[in-house]
């Protein structure tokens, strides 16, 4: 029941081709009313469908998310005319490239070891996570879609109306995964090489639907909030900076076994609240903020993270700050008594060195101020913790 799905390729016949199809493909679905009939196969079954294909009506093979070797099918028998083309699947999943046992798992636990060429499961793609094993649920949608289509095409036309359309399409299902694959490279190129998940996937992330406009992606809690600022980056420049092409995102943390139905609604709050907030925003860690105060946030967490694990910063430190936000600060305004609290406790708890080269008298007001100090913490604080689950202790 683990093994990666092989059926990389969405084969279409008609007319007299219905009968090769037919003939290898088990599960083929027949349009009678339209002499068409159309089948998911194997690479293996694909080719036998061309082989034993008479070469007369029409047979289009079209390979899965692969626009370098979608032309294979071409040259198979170049005496008939198959045709090929991309199929733009917006859905994948972590396949394991080795034999390896996630620290959320314990050894006498049943599937304790995913073996290569399997796909994890979610406790194992929380075990790819820094710090804490957890799963990022990430919601993403554009914002005011509907208002695009119906005033932001002049003049309007039914073919520019269909153009944009298919534009939004070729990104959610054609451009995401590979979004996916590029995250997981950067990821994997800054591991150590003692790192047992360094080599382990070339995608950490299970891409749940993504298509028309918007997208849920399951990942390493760490990974996947870096995922959301790079589709968004991605989103600005696909869309020519224009002004009235946003896209807001809400991303929640929970453990592996969290009920599915209830971290799909949760997902889905966090994105409502960024757009309820204004739009053009992302919820994380219970705030909201503007997609630059979010990058700027997990930059500083990286740094306290790193200071952390340099022992130049005891993380119970982390653990006060975020205290003293939540104590200090509220929707309607700040408590001013922040500031005087935190330049005591900086004074007395890290060296002068730490504070003026992370600037942190500067940086924690400015997060205060926009609201995104808890993303900057929150991030630390999981990335710092040790990753073996408490399950897996005991």
């Amino acid at each position: 029941m683990r093994k990666a799905d092989e059926a990389d390729y969405l084969v279409w016949a008609w007319d007299d081709a219905v009968k090769a199809l037919e003939n290898v493909a088990q599960n083929a679905i027949k349009f009678s009313g339209l002499s068409c009939s159309v089948a998911v196969v194997s690479e293996r079954e694909a080719r036998e469908i061309v082989k034993v294909w008479n070469g007369d009506g029409e047979l289009i093979i079209a390979k899965r998310n692969d626009p370098q070797n979608w032309w294979h099918p071409l040259t198979w028998d170049k005496n008939k005319p198959v045709q090929a083309t991309v199929w733009w699947a917006a859905s994948d999943a972590p396949v394991a490239k080795k034999r390896w046992q996630a620290p959320t798992k314990r050894a006498d636990e049943k599937d304790a070891i995913v073996k290569e060429g399997e796909a994890l499961d979610f406790d194992e793609i929380a075990g790819l996570s820094d710090g804490s094993p957890l799963l990022g649920i990430l919601r993403m949608d554009v914002d005011h879609l509907g208002a695009i289509f119906a005033v932001g095409i002049e003049p309007p036309s039914p073919s520019r109306i269909a153009e944009l359309s298919g534009r939004m399409e070729t990104f959610f299902s054609g451009w995401l995964r590979e979004r996916c694959h590029l995250r997981t490279q950067e990821w994997q190129s800054k591991l150590p090489n003692g790192d047992e998940r360094k080599g382990l996937v070339d995608n950490a992330f299970y891409l749940v639907y993504a298509g028309g406009d918007d997208l849920m992606v399951i990942g390493p809690w760490n990974l996947t909030l870096w995922l959301a600022w790079h589709i968004r980056d991605d989103f600005v420049r696909y869309c020519g900076q224009n002004p009235n092409a946003t896209i807001s995102a809400g991303v929640i943390f929970v453990k592996p076994k969290f009920p599915i139905y209830r971290f799909a609604v949760l997902s889905g709050e966090a994105l409502e609240q960024a757009k309820g907030a204004g739009r053009n925003r992302i919820t994380a860690f219970g705030v909201t903020v503007g997609w630059d105060e979010f990058k700027e946030a997990l930059e500083f967490g990286e740094e306290l993270r790193e200071s952390v694990e340099k022992q130049e910063m005891p993380r119970t430190l982390l653990h006060f700050l975020l205290r003293l936000y939540r104590t200090h600060v509220h929707e309607d305004g700040e408590n001013p008594m922040w500031a005087p609290l935190l330049h005591y406790t900086l004074a007395r708890r890290l060296e002068t060195d730490v504070i003026e080269r992370l600037k942190l008298l500067e940086r924690i007001p400015n997060l205060i101020h926009n609201r995104s100090l808890p993303v900057a913490l929150g991030y630390a604080i999981l990335a710092t913790r040790e990753r073996i689950h408490e399950e897996v202790r005991s």
